[in-house]
């Protein structure tokens, strides 16, 4: 093989149906535990029982990144891959992945291996994919697909609407009385992935069409004008199409699919939750 795309289930695409020529696509499984359950986010898992499990549960739950073993051996089947990992400012998959870059060059040194922190998750690594796919099939080069792929990511960004908040309760990072605050107020938390690839709420909305509004203008604001959209959901694909018809009714050219959240953006999003990687 000669190309191969290479990812950590933070992305929540499972498979590409278009792949371009002599061209792999592949997912390295985080893993989430609490107390002595650990789900393998490899998809033979169902994310709804995972967030069954993590509500009905008492204990703390965390995340672990892949081993850089796991990584290498994903490396070491192509002789150029590009590979995409969850942000290093909520993992340490992109360190992981670097160190399996350097255990795969030592031993072939004639391997191309591209590593980029999208400091984003879900529909935004998607978009990155979607992108490294393209310019595969275009038949560029390595180093000018890289150029353009570091390029491509200026442009793309993660928005998020929260209405659960649970997980990040028993995590110790948010108080049970802002919690409780959210859940009785029917509060969504509208954020984005910042700069330095963490997770900052911009406005705090009452109920679910003022979230679409805040949406529309942190869209808008943000230089969306039609471009591609990807909206991932975990178990709310009714609100999910109620913010696809608004943003398209406000942005006709937008180009809009949508699809579940896998296990570790379940995880992060909890239910209810909706993600939104768009180009800008």
């Amino acid at each position: 093989m000669k190309w191969n795309i290479v990812v950590d289930s933070s992305c929540d695409l499972m498979n590409l149906k278009t792949l371009a020529p002599d061209t792999g696509y592949e997912r390295v499984p985080l893993k989430i535990i609490t107390g002595d359950y650990e789900f393998v986010d490899d998809g033979s898992g169902d994310p709804k029982e995972l967030l069954q499990m993590l509500h009905a549960s008492h204990s703390s739950s965390s995340s672990a990144c892949p081993a850089p073993q796991e990584w290498a051996d994903a490396f070491e089947k192509a002789d150029y891959t590009l590979a995409f990992s969850l942000t290093g400012g909520l993992s340490g998959s992109f360190n992981s992945a670097l160190t399996a870059k350097h255990m795969v060059e030592e031993d072939h040194p004639e391997k191309k291996i591209f590593i980029l922190d999208t400091l984003s998750a879900g529909p935004e690594i998607s978009l990155l994919v979607y992108k490294a796919n393209e310019l595969i099939h275009q038949g560029l080069e390595f180093e000018e697909i890289c150029s353009q792929i570091t390029e491509y990511h200026e442009h793309t960004h993660l928005m998020f609407i929260l209405s659960n908040l649970d997980t990040l309760v028993k995590n110790g990072r948010v108080s049970k009385v802002v919690a409780a605050m959210v859940g009785m107020m029917k509060i969504r938390l509208v954020g984005v992935a910042s700069e330095q690839g963490t997770l900052e709420v911009v406005d705090k909305c009452r109920g679910f069409k003022k979230a679409v509004t805040q949406v529309l203008a942190s869209l808008a604001n943000a230089g969306f004008r039609g471009g591609r959209l990807l909206i991932a959901h975990s178990s709310n694909e009714k609100e999910a199409t109620v913010l696809a018809n608004a943003i398209h009714v406000s942005f006709p050219e937008a180009h809009i699919s949508m699809m579940e959240t896998s296990g570790l953006c379940s995880y992060y999003a909890e239910e209810g939750g909706i993600l939104i990687g768009f180009e800008a």
